[in-house]
Parts: C-alpha cells; sequence; structure tokens
C-alpha cells in the first residue's frame, strides 16, 4: 500500500494512497478496490453513470475487472495503467492536433 516515492534529507519518504471517505477524510487504499472505490480512484463519482462508465471501459478491454464471487474488483496496479493509457491516448491527440495532422501512427 505504501511506496517509496522521494528522497527527504537522505531518507526515503513512504507515499501513501488514500481514497476520500465520504466525510470529508481520507481512508488507506486498498490494492483490490471494489466497484465503488474505483470509481473514486478514477474521479469518476461526480459522472451522471459512473457505473455505466466502468462497464463501457471493461467492454472494449481497456479497463480489466476479476469477478470474485457476482461481484467486480480492480487492482490499483489496473486503475493506475488504465490511468496511464487514457493519459497517453490525450497526449497524442494534443500532439496531432499541434502538428495539424489528421492520422496517428502506433
Amino acid at each position: 500500500m505504501a511506496e517509496l516515492s522521494e528522497k527527504r534529507d537522505g531518507y526515503p519518504v513512504m507515499a501513501l494512497t488514500v481514497l476520500p471517505d465520504g466525510n470529508g477524510g481520507f481512508t488507506p487504499c486498498p490494492e483490490l478496490l471494489t466497484e465503488s472505490e474505483a470509481i473514486l480512484y478514477l474521479r469518476l463519482d461526480d459522472a451522471s453513470d459512473p457505473e455505466r462508465t466502468m462497464k463501457y471501459y471493461r467492454d472494449k478491454g481497456q479497463l480489466v475487472a476479476i469477478k470474485v464471487g457476482k461481484w467486480n474488483r480492480y487492482r490499483r496496479q489496473d486503475l493506475d495503467n488504465f490511468l496511464a493509457l487514457k493519459s497517453e491516448e490525450k497526449q497524442r491527440r494534443l500532439a496531432v492536433q499541434a502538428n495539424g495532422l489528421t492520422h496517428i501512427s502506433r
């Protein structure tokens, strides 16, 4: 859950990943998240239908869910990979627009 991030005064600093707790505070983020936790992690909680958005990305194969019983669970690493993918896609689109190109090569 805690990860080494930067160093301060020569000592590694532990960064704790957290989720909003709904009461103005935060709670530690688990490695395996429920759908509700994943929605908070991805900041989709203000979307009109976050469950539908999650299903859309699962159906496109961009978001990986693990079935535990009848419930979907999400590995935090998979959510981070999803965010990285979305960021890269956005950067490519912006580069294409800036260069006036019409075709994106991969």
